[in-house]
């Protein structure tokens, strides 16, 4: 089990639009989304105007396990660190993100011994969506409304694992007022 490593290229998509004349990430057309209430939402700005970014709301350090750990040994990290999320990185990298929801519905039946056979990387569905630091936090949102997920690592251009951007991140941004909450959509 490890803090941040090094990912690879092979599989993983870092999702955004690049600007080509300086490099940086762009908000995707109209970066704003609709709220639950059906009103539109959008994050909030840095003192510079630019939209809240992953590298800002990410969680670090990411807890890692390999594609070869057993279900029990990812379960025991996740308890003993108290986290939700586990990155799963294979001999090409950052493969997967596990989560204790996934882990507990596909635990297997039969004891104890069935499960220390079976491994993380049998779980999980290898390419996971990344994005890179100054990735806006609404893309980072809507990769997760689109991917059915509630967690997207942050990565260097490199592919070098730096944190997670959980949904909770964002949630807590919204709390402290990083972010907007809905605007109220008028009845009638």
């Amino acid at each position: 089990l490890q803090g941040g490593s090094a990912a690879g290229e092979s599989g993983v998509d870092r999702g955004g639009v690049r600007d080509d004349d300086t490099g940086r990430c762009l908000p995707p057309a109209g970066s704003r989304m609709r709220g639950a209430e059906g009103g539109d939402m959008h994050l909030g700005t840095n003192d510079d105007g630019r939209e809240v970014c992953a590298e800002q709301l990410m969680s670090t350090p990411v807890l890692a396990v390999t594609a070869e750990h057993s279900l029990p040994a990812a379960w025991q990290a996740m308890r003993e660190r108290q986290v939700h999320h586990l990155v799963v990185l294979d001999e090409h990298g950052l493969a997967a993100v596990l989560d204790d929801r996934m882990l507990a519905a596909r635990w297997p039946a039969g004891g104890p011994e069935v499960a220390y056979s079976m491994r993380v990387g049998a779980l999980v569905t290898r390419g996971v969506r990344s994005v890179l630091p100054d990735e806006p936090a609404s893309a980072v949102a809507r990769i997760m409304m689109e991917g059915r997920c509630d967690a997207v690592p942050v990565v260097t251009a490199a592919g070098i694992l730096l944190g997670l951007v959980t949904a909770t991140d964002l949630v807590a941004a919204l709390a402290r007022g990083a972010a907007a909450a809905p605007a109220a959509v008028p009845a009638g």
